[in-house]
């Protein structure tokens, strides 16, 4: 049987992915020093990811939160697709670049391109 999330379900996922990230940055970085640690590319590699994943996340929780609305409440591959590309990334990002993981996180970032293309196709079509 294969795993698939509604719509609803994938913006949940993304939604909290983006909490997540957000008190990792604030508890490995921000409480020690409010400016982070400018300068080291732990935390710049970091920073980046977080930033990176708050660019797609309001724009992917949109597209999927109206798919919802639209009354698409069936498992979808593009809304598992965005919210495993969106957990992928980040924590990729964070967990295996310092340690030559760049590949694995290229994987995640295509993934999120093909996820959101597919739910743009999903939309438009709900439009007509």
């Amino acid at each position: 049987m294969v795993f698939m999330l509604t719509p609803l379900g994938a913006s949940s996922v993304i939604f909290a992915n983006s909490i997540v990230g957000k008190a990792y940055m604030t508890g490995r970085w921000r409480l020690s020093n409010p400016d982070g640690a400018p300068g080291n590319p732990v935390f710049e590699n970091d920073r980046k990811a977080q930033l990176n994943e708050a660019e797609w996340s309001p724009l992917l929780v949109a597209g999927l939160l109206c798919s919802h609305v639209h009354g698409n409440k069936a498992p979808a591959v593009a809304a598992t697709l965005c919210a495993t590309a969106s957990v992928w990334y980040l924590w990729s990002r964070i967990l295996l670049v310092a340690k030559n993981g760049t590949p694995v996180v290229v994987v995640g970032g295509i993934a999120r391109y093909i996820g959101g293309t597919l739910l743009a196709l999903q939309l438009i079509k709900a439009l007509n």
